[in-house]
């Protein structure tokens, strides 16, 4: 299982070996073919001017297409044929094996950013991270660079986490994988859009940008049914410049949000989108902002900034990205007042038990009368106290285990106290993804609500288990930040 997990979590780079034989196209045939003889390699990559990929050459292909078949002297670019198939430094194995597998490819070189070659991915390599039976399941994202081929990708996900739960993946675990496959969507949707606002005349980006995520993709936690809360961080530019640059990034932003709608990744209904130019914003805009929210504490400026606090870029400039976190961190975790007006308002989430240790379902007049909202009343209210604590802290880390693995190495949960928040917050996040995962292959859309009745006796005495210690850790933690409230 370890093997079929890695290939959404292992990219090109991490599974490439050198290439041992590069060449320029004006290589002569025979010089190659001897390189490749010399080094037992069975493929040549070809390359033109300051290194770029321009094909491949294979063993089979100097059986059927170079030996005893071309004149000597004939430079090796002449013979090379198909559409060239190259895999990003940053690609995950699970595209990759997907394509490999279709187009019956052995090999793969793997490129920089610059289309430089930096290795070859091999496809016994790559197959090696997986696992047979699974490997049919990749083949649909072998070609998912269209909006259709994105939304076969995004619509086989609760086939996978099914697959995943089945063999016993922690939840956290499965949550970050899907949460990488929606990033992927992200990144080719990105390139899609960059390339086709070129083709009608919008020309390249004038500035470096990072497309940034929040929520529970933003922490790596996402479960079947995401929406859309995404951003921009744009690079600073003279105000001389300000007409085009920002015409150019909302048009962008308003392709992006329509083509992530258009593959299963609909719109936020809290227009938390990049469409929104509050959420569109560059680096010095953001800083200011946050400068806003931290004077203003009105109920909207404390939700808006608990939304960004869990944002992570996801493509583009990461580094920009990078920089705004750490001067939020910075910015907001200093602020002892503002800290404390974030943890009340967050508080409202409280832990889904009642007395007695009964579980709060929903009242009459929901729509989901008579459910457990096990998302608001049992998974959030951890969430947003690691979230904030971690904060306080000065932990940049965004996923919930992450923030709480970093408070016990900073001595402020003890061993007890991080497996309980642990094994809390994976079991509850299990129950959900699992009773999501019945729903989509019933052709229901996923829901953040459990019925009292679909759980077993052992699930039910373990909830009930799960928020009493998340209960007594969340009032210590509460306590610590802002005393007694």
């Amino acid at each position: 299982m370890a093997g079929y997990s890695a290939l959404f979590t292992r990219t090109a780079k991490d599974a490439m070996r050198p290439a041992l034989v590069v060449c320029d196209q004006h290589t002569p045939c025979e010089d190659v073919t001897a390189r490749m003889a010399e080094t037992g390699s069975n493929c040549a990559v070809i390359t033109r001017g300051a290194g770029r990929v321009v094909g491949q050459l294979s063993g089979r292909d100097v059986t059927h297409r170079v030996a005893f078949r071309v004149p000597s002297g004939t430079p090796v670019g002449e013979v090379l044929t198909g559409p060239l198939r190259v895999a990003r430094h940053d690609e995950r194995l699970y595209r990759l094996v997907g394509v490999m597998r279709v187009t019956r490819a052995q090999y793969l070189p793997v490129v920089d950013d610059a289309g430089r070659v930096m290795g070859l991915l091999s496809r016994a390599d790559a197959l090696g991270a997986g696992l047979p039976r699974y490997l049919e399941r990749l083949d649909r994202f072998a070609q998912a660079a269209t909006v259709e081929g994105l939304r076969a990708m995004r619509h086989a996900q609760p086939e996978l986490a099914a697959d995943l739960l089945a063999d016993r993946l922690d939840a956290p675990e499965i949550q970050a994988l899907l949460s990488g496959i929606n990033e992927d969507i992200y990144r080719q949707l990105v390139r899609n859009t960059v390339e086709g606002l070129a083709l009608d005349g919008w020309g390249r980006p004038p500035v470096g940008f990072a497309v940034i995520v929040m929520g529970s993709g933003g922490r790596q936690e996402s479960f079947l049914g995401p929406d859309q809360d995404n951003g921009l961080v744009i690079a600073d530019y003279p105000d001389a410049e300000h007409t085009a640059v920002d015409a150019y990034f909302a048009e962008l932003a308003r392709r992006l949000t329509r083509d992530l709608d258009a593959v299963g990744i609909p719109y936020c209904a809290g227009d938390v989108m990049a469409s929104n130019p509050l959420w569109r914003k560059t680096y010095s805009q953001w800083l200011a902002q946050l400068d806003y929210w931290k004077r203003s504490r009105s109920p909207q400026a404390l939700l808006n900034a608990s939304i960004l606090l869990d944002f992570r870029a996801v493509c583009g400039d990461f580094a920009l990205g990078r920089s705004l976190r750490g001067a939020m961190v910075e910015r907001i975790g200093g602020s002892s007042g503002f800290m404390r007006a974030l943890m009340l308002n967050d508080s409202t989430k409280q832990v889904g038990l009642g007395w007695f240790d009964r579980l709060v379902t929903e009242p009459g007049d929901s729509a989901h009368e008579g459910e457990i909202h096990l998302k608001r009343n049992g998974i959030m209210p951890i969430v947003e106290a690691a979230r904030l604590y971690a904060l306080a802290h000065g932990v940049e880390a965004t996923s919930t285990r992450e923030r709480l693995n970093r408070l016990h190495d900073e001595g402020v949960l003890d061993a007890d106290g991080l497996d309980a928040l642990l094994h809390a917050h994976g079991f509850m996040c299990r129950l959900l993804l699992a009773r999501q995962v019945q729903e989509s292959l019933a052709g229901q859309p996923p829901r953040a609500h459990v019925p009292p009745g679909a759980l077993t006796s052992r699930e039910r005495d373990q909830l009930v288990r799960s928020m009493k210690t998340s209960s007594s850790l969340l009032r210590r933690l509460r306590r610590l930040l802002v005393g007694d409230v």
